[in-house]
């Protein structure tokens, strides 16, 4: 299931380079435009879209990235999705989905050479997820995780942040403020 893994590489690139995006202090609502969901960001907000060929076909990853400066650190919010083909991922079938988070969290590991510091299954909306915090000391960045799966399709939700401050930034009010919406 290697197929996912560039998403990681994907987020660790955006995170590792400088950023171009603007500074905003105030939070606002995104929607994504295809009205899949809402949640609270910093008000500037860059979409990505990543083209992934895997052993499955071609995948195509879709990123929301925001960046946040403030007293207590920079942080990246970063929102992602990528569809999957019909019959390649079922969210009720409990060892496929343990399996992908697992493999998941091993590409998240490998993109940043971290440690990982802790993870936990969860259920957000009823849906099957995990979350998880991987820490790395040769790039001093701790990054945060939420991913679930709904129907066929893959969410994840992370924040970025320097080791210092990885406990001072409004991390739980993103991941709280996530709302599935119905496209």
């Amino acid at each position: 299931m290697m197929h996912f893994l560039s998403l990681n590489v994907l987020v660790a690139t955006l995170l590792l380079s400088p950023s171009s995006l603007l500074v905003m202090e105030s939070w606002e609502t995104f929607v994504d435009p295809e009205g899949r969901f809402e949640v609270l960001m910093p008000d500037s907000v860059m979409r990505q879209v990543t083209p992934a060929e895997t052993a499955i076909g071609q995948l195509e990853y879709v990123s929301y990235v925001s960046f946040a400066q403030g007293m207590s650190g920079n942080a990246h919010y970063i929102v992602s999705y990528c569809d999957y083909p019909a019959g390649t991922l079922h969210e009720d079938s409990t060892d496929l989905v343990r399996a992908f988070f697992e493999e998941t969290l091993q590409g998240s590991l490998e993109a940043v050479n971290g440690k990982l510091m802790y993870q936990d299954e969860i259920t957000v909306a009823g849906h099957p997820g995990m979350i998880w915090k991987v820490g790395s000391e040769a790039t001093n960045l701790h990054v945060k995780s939420q991913a679930l799966i709904v129907d066929r399709t893959y969410y994840t939700l992370q924040i970025t942040t320097s080791a210092a401050h990885s406990l001072q930034h409004d991390g739980e009010r993103f991941f709280q403020s996530f709302k599935l919406l119905d496209p």
